[in-house]
């Protein structure tokens, strides 16, 4: 069953009852009579906190936000979702998948901290919605490739190898996430944070 919530600043998660009904002809947005763009899902980011809130209630309560998320007939149907690289303003802590000085070759890069909270969320919302398709960035390069060394400030180092090691980076991102069956279809790039 869809329900309508809205939350405002002096009201949180309010009940409005039942969505207006809308067509499938009605289904649509239009601008001008010119179609340049074609959208191609509609989605949210996956992140720690989230999945860390999520084990907070009950197993059928999970399901219920799952489905109404993820589900293609019955729920949102969110089809194209963000997943980090890394932390996020949304981690439970900030770490990087490769906090090794100097690791050019990228021998040491590991997505292990990716087991315990984000490659669960993405696999059981993927589970419900398996055209769902993926986009990753991260909020932040390791803080050894970057001036100054921080998580949440300063920018890339902009020197050859550093950014050769970068694409590495994400490169070694998306495979070790489509050995789990999770397949990338976009990265942004992001230089500084």
């Amino acid at each position: 069953m869809k329900k309508w919530i809205q939350t405002t600043e002096q009201n949180q998660w309010a009940e409005k009852g039942m969505p207006p009904k809308i067509s499938e002809s009605e289904n649509t947005v239009t601008l001008t009579d010119v179609f340049d763009q074609k959208i191609g899902g509609f989605g949210g980011c996956f992140n720690e906190l989230g999945y860390i809130a999520l084990q907070k209630i009950s197993q059928e309560k999970q399901k219920e936000i799952f489905s109404a998320l993820f589900e293609k007939e019955s729920g949102c149907n969110f089809n194209f979702c963000r997943l980090p690289i890394g932390a996020n303003d949304y981690a439970a802590e900030w770490y990087s998948h490769n906090e090794h000085d100097s690791d050019y070759d990228m021998s040491r890069f590991s997505i292990e901290r990716d087991y315990k909270y984000l490659l669960p969320y993405i696999k059981q919302a993927h589970k419900l919605n398996p055209e769902m398709k993926f986009s990753a960035s991260p909020w932040s390069p390791p803080t050894w490739m970057k001036f100054p060394k921080a998580h949440n400030y300063g920018k890339l180092r902009m020197e050859p190898e550093i950014l050769r090691a970068y694409a590495l980076y994400f490169m070694r991102f998306i495979q070790a996430y489509e050995s789990e069956g999770v397949s990338i279809e976009q990265i942004t790039a992001n230089l500084s944070s």
